[in-house]
């Protein structure tokens, strides 16, 4: 069994001189299964590998984790927060571009903050221009884990991942258990989860013009934040919840073991 996350693959394979392709190809060939993420993925993968070895499937939630919260309604507190989750690659999944459209969006809609999770402090960013523009509307929480990054979730109103590669990020599928409508790049397996302005919003990597203009959007309309957000969990239930993606792991297992 070879399961294929990273968001670079492609990128990886097609860098590579003649003699290291030859020598991926052979060692995915050397397996019985080969795991991939999306169809995304999938098809480029069949341009190197042949097709009946592929399988999709999908990352998961355990979705029972977020029934036992409700969601804040911050419309009290005349509060709207956006939520970015970054990790150890946070300038990759365009950190910086967040930076550049808070500036845009402070200026047409002032009751805003920007939650920075698993990020640098601002301290030690390279933002010395946008700096002074943004410092008033962000928190930066560092790492949570657990119960903890739930509840952030949870007291969060629009999640964002304007990202420049990806498989398909859990962070975005956590959120889409939690309620949140999404805008998000269309990179790697992203399309095939967000549709654009049925329960999130589709941007192209770089145009941080655009990631302003989605948040405003979302930001000013209460009712299509929770319409949004309601397909998400029923998106996560059908289609990413932990019972679903295991059952079709197992199903891969038992053929290939032949039960």
């Amino acid at each position: 069994m070879f399961h294929i996350h990273g968001g670079k693959f492609d990128k990886f394979y097609k860098n590579n001189n003649r003699l290291a392709k030859f020598y991926i190809r052979e060692i995915l060939n050397m397996s019985d299964r080969i795991i991939t993420l999306s169809l995304t993925w999938k098809n480029f993968l069949e341009s190197i590998i042949p097709k009946n070895k592929i399988t999709i499937i999908e990352n998961f939630v355990n979705s029972s984790q977020f029934t036992r919260f409700e969601r804040e309604d911050n419309t009290s507190k005349n509060i709207i927060t956006v939520l970015f989750v970054g990790g150890p690659g946070a300038e990759e999944k365009g950190l910086y571009d967040v930076f550049k459209a808070i500036p845009i969006v402070k200026k047409k809609f002032n009751n805003i903050m920007f939650l920075f999770v698993a990020c640098p402090s601002i301290e030690k960013l390279n933002i010395i221009h946008e700096k002074e523009l943004i410092t008033s509307h962000t928190k930066f929480l560092g790492y949570i884990y657990n119960e903890k990054k739930i509840r952030i979730f949870y007291e969060s109103d629009i999640f964002i991942l304007p990202s420049y590669s990806e498989g398909l990020p859990i962070t975005m599928l956590e959120a889409m258990a939690a309620g949140l409508p999404v805008i998000a790049t269309s990179v790697g397996a992203i399309p095939e989860v967000i549709e654009d302005g049925k329960n999130g919003f589709l941007i192209k990597t770089g145009d941080y013009h655009a990631l302003a203009e989605k948040i405003l959007i979302l930001a000013k309309d209460k009712k299509l934040r929770q319409k949004m957000g309601k397909n998400n969990i029923e998106k996560i239930r059908k289609q990413y919840g932990e019972e679903v993606v295991i059952k079709k792991l197992n199903n891969v297992y038992e053929k290939l073991l032949g039960n």
